[in-house]
């Protein structure tokens, strides 16, 4: 299953994270040597079972060919082989299961991470709509059998009605960014121990009432199927492969070209392997924000500046007509910078408000995380106290503004400074 996949990613990125990151003697040298380590590690590990796309379209071609031969050789009673086929497809399916429960490895709270899903299941989409085809094939091959009692059914919709559910939210998550969490939780072990309960409970009334009369027959046509399915689903696999070798790779080109420093790779580095933490997906938006209110800040000082300017040029009753009029031109030029400040500052507040909506959308993504909610309060403890400086400066410019603003009434009756 594409779960599996997932699994094995798991346990590859928490042994690499076991390598020292930050260290002050990092250098160059020492972060391209882990890069082709853990490269040539995962390429490895990608074809250490020996299957690749040929090699499964010759077995299928040569299953296709076994089960042609077997259908042509004598009647075959399809009761009794739908039977098999759906015996055969729980066991494995059951083993499937087994294996991934006790592969993969719990994470403590303390040592959670997360990858995006967008990130983690964007090459096991044919993969899991291969599972969701071939589940859907299950459910209908059992609804039609005339030999699976009504209680069968429900545990055997149970168990696959469960995969499609995952396999779909896989297939959406692929597209849409939301937090994969590596630490387990009650929905983790809910998610693994209902198939497995309900294949339990499917098999043994399955296989109580298993009478086949050309038992060898029979088997040999559904070991094929179930064989030829299972290549299938080993087909998509070969598509699913590591999200982490392409950031890997273009990291290595990057910090060969000098367009990155050797801490920031090797932080690069256990993010992608290890997965991140909550402050590490919400770090750019913290930065962005705060980054923002610092030029609105600069906006605002730059008006502030504009409305003491124009306090100073206003005419005064010793100043004659020239004077007069060339104070008035002044004042008029520095009102219309003062609106220009104002409209910047208008512009980047809707920006800050766009980012402030990314930040707790991304917050919300992120809160499946164990111990997120604590980093999420903090940053927005920070971002609330630095949004405060920002608006007690703008409410001095306003109170400025009312100031200069009667003074410039009663210099220049026809012309007052405009928010």
């Amino acid at each position: 299953m594409a779960i599996d996949r997932v699994n094995q990613r798991e346990r590859h990125s928490q042994n690499s994270i076991a390598t020292p990151s930050l260290a002050p003697t990092t250098t160059v040298e020492h972060v391209l040597n882990l890069l082709n380590s853990e490269i040539e590690e995962i390429q490895t590990a990608e074809t250490r079972n020996g299957w690749n796309l040929w090699v499964i379209l010759g077995a299928i071609a040569a299953l296709v060919w076994l089960l042609t031969g077997e259908i042509a050789a004598g009647v075959t009673d399809w009761t009794s082989i739908s039977r098999f086929v759906i015996l055969q497809f729980l066991i494995v399916d059951g083993v499937r299961w087994l294996i991934g429960l006790f592969t993969s490895r719990a994470l403590v709270t303390s040592d959670a991470r997360f990858q995006w899903s967008s990130f983690l299941f964007s090459t096991s989409r044919l993969q899991a709509i291969i599972e969701i085809a071939r589940a859907i094939g299950i459910l209908i091959l059992s609804f039609l059998s005339r030999s699976v009692l009504w209680y069968t059914l429900a545990t055997i919709s149970i168990c696959y009605l469960v995969l499609i559910f995952l396999m779909t939210i896989m297939v959406i998550l692929s597209y849409k960014p939301f937090a994969v969490s590596k630490a387990r939780n009650k929905w983790t072990y809910f998610f693994m121990v209902t198939p497995l309960a309900a294949i339990v409970a499917s098999v043994f009334p399955l296989f109580w009432r298993l009478h086949v009369p050309d038992f060898v027959s029979s088997f040999r046509i559904s070991a094929l199927i179930v064989a030829l399915t299972y290549l299938v689903v080993l087909l998509g696999k070969t598509f699913s492969t590591s999200v982490a070798t392409p950031v890997l790779l273009e990291l290595r080109r990057n910090l060969v070209a000098g367009k990155i420093s050797a801490p920031d790779a090797m932080k690069t580095i256990e993010v992608t392997l290890g997965g991140m933490e909550v402050a590490d997906a919400l770090r750019t938006n913290v930065v962005q924000i705060i980054s923002l209110l610092e030029r609105m800040d600069e906006q605002t000082r730059n008006a502030m500046m504009s409305l003491n300017a124009i306090e100073s040029n206003l005419p005064t009753p010793g100043d004659d007509r020239t004077l007069v009029e060339s104070k008035q031109n002044t004042v008029a030029s520095l009102t219309a910078g003062y609106r220009l400040f104002l409209t910047e500052r208008n512009k980047l507040a809707e920006h800050h408000q766009n980012q402030a909506d990314q930040f707790f959308k991304n917050a919300s993504r992120v809160q499946i995380v164990p111990t997120a909610n604590h980093t999420i309060d903090e940053y927005v403890r920070i971002l609330q106290s630095r949004a405060a400086e920002t608006d007690k400066y703008f409410n001095k410019l306003v109170e400025r503004e009312k100031e200069v603003g009667e003074k410039v009434v009663i210099a220049i009756p026809e012309s007052t400074p405009k928010k």
